[in-house]
C-alpha cells in the first residue's frame, strides 16, 4: 500500500521511481502493450501521410494511451488489489470512458489556452509594431504557463478517475478544492516539470521524418525504447501527485480513505 508523508514537488519524483523500479515486472506488460500500439499508430501514419490517416492513427493512439495508463495508476497506487492482466483489464475498461473523456477535455483546453494566450500579444503587436517581439516572447510565456497549468490539472484529474472512480468533471473539481490547501502553484510546477519530462522527447522524436526508411525504423525503435518509460514514469509521477494531494488537504490517506480496498 501506498502510504507516506507529505512530499515536496522533487520528493514526487523521487518516489515514483522507488515505486516503479520494484514493480517493473508488473508494468511491463503494458509498457509493451503501450509501445506496440504507438508503434502501429506511427506506420498507419507513415503509410498513409494524410489526414485520412491521421484521423485513423490518433484514435488508436489515444486509445491504447488510456488503457495502458489505467492499470499502471493502480499498480503505481498498490492499494492491494488483484494484478493479474485479466484483472487490470477489466479495471481499465471500466474506467476508459471517464478516463478518455478527462484526455479528450484536456486537448480542448490545452488548445483554446495556447489561442487566448497569444490575444494580448497581437493586440500589442497591433499597436505597437516596434514590440513584435516582445510580443511574441509574452505570449510564449502565457501559453507555456497555461498548458503547464493545465497539464498539472489534468494528470492529476486522471489518477483521481482511476483511483476514486470519478468523472472527469468531478476529478477537476477534486484537485481545485484540494489545491486551496496545497497552493495552486504546486499545480503550475508540477505541470511544467511534466510538460518538461513528456513534450520534449516527443516533440524530438516526433521531428524524425518518415523517409528514407533507415530514419524511418529509428523513430520506431525511439517511440518503443524511450518514449515508453518516460510516459509511464509520468503516470506514475501524476498517480502519486495525486495521493500527495489528497494527503495534503485531508490529513489522510488516499487507501485509508478508500477502507484499504483496492479500486474497483
Amino acid at each position: 500500500m501506498t502510504t507516506y508523508e507529505p512530499l515536496t514537488i522533487g520528493g514526487i519524483f523521487d518516489r515514483a521511481v522507488t515505486l516503479v523500479v520494484p514493480r517493473w515486472k508488473l508494468l511491463l506488460p503494458w509498457a509493451v502493450a503501450l509501445g506496440v500500439v504507438n508503434v502501429v499508430s506511427e506506420l498507419i501514419s507513415a503509410a498513409g501521410a494524410n489526414v485520412w490517416a491521421f484521423g485513423v492513427a490518433e484514435p488508436i493512439a489515444l486509445a491504447g494511451a488510456v488503457l495502458a495508463f489505467n492499470p499502471t495508476v493502480a499498480i503505481v497506487a498498490d492499494f492491494g488489489g488483484a494484478y493479474d492482466v485479466g484483472s487490470l483489464l477489466r479495471l481499465s475498461l471500466r474506467r476508459f470512458w471517464s478516463a478518455l473523456g478527462l484526455t479528450l477535455i484536456y486537448y480542448l483546453a490545452v488548445i483554446a489556452a495556447v489561442f487566448v494566450s497569444f490575444i494580448p500579444s497581437s493586440i500589442l503587436r497591433y499597436h505597437e509594431a516596434g514590440l513584435a517581439t516582445a510580443a511574441f516572447i509574452l505570449g510564449i510565456g502565457l501559453a507555456i504557463a497555461a498548458v503547464s497549468f493545465l497539464t498539472g490539472y489534468a494528470c492529476i484529474g486522471y489518477a483521481n478517475v482511476v483511483l476514486e472512480s470519478l468523472t472527469p468533471l468531478a476529478a477537476i473539481r477534486a484537485v481545485k478544492q484540494r489545491g486551496k490547501t496545497t497552493g495552486s502553484w504546486r499545480v503550475l510546477i508540477l505541470g511544467a516539470a511534466l510538460c518538461a519530462l513528456t513534450l520534449l522527447p516527443t516533440f524530438g522524436v516526433g521531428a524524425i521524418p518518415h523517409q528514407p526508411p533507415f530514419l524511418l525504423l529509428c523513430k520506431l525503435a525511439l517511440m518503443f525504447a524511450l518514449l515508453t518509460p518516460v510516459y509511464m514514469y509520468a503516470t506514475a509521477v501524476e498517480t502519486v501527485a495525486a495521493i500527495d494531494y489528497r494527503n495534503r488537504s485531508t490529513g489522510a490517506d488516499l487507501a485509508h480513505a478508500l477502507n484499504g480496498r483496492a479500486p474497483k
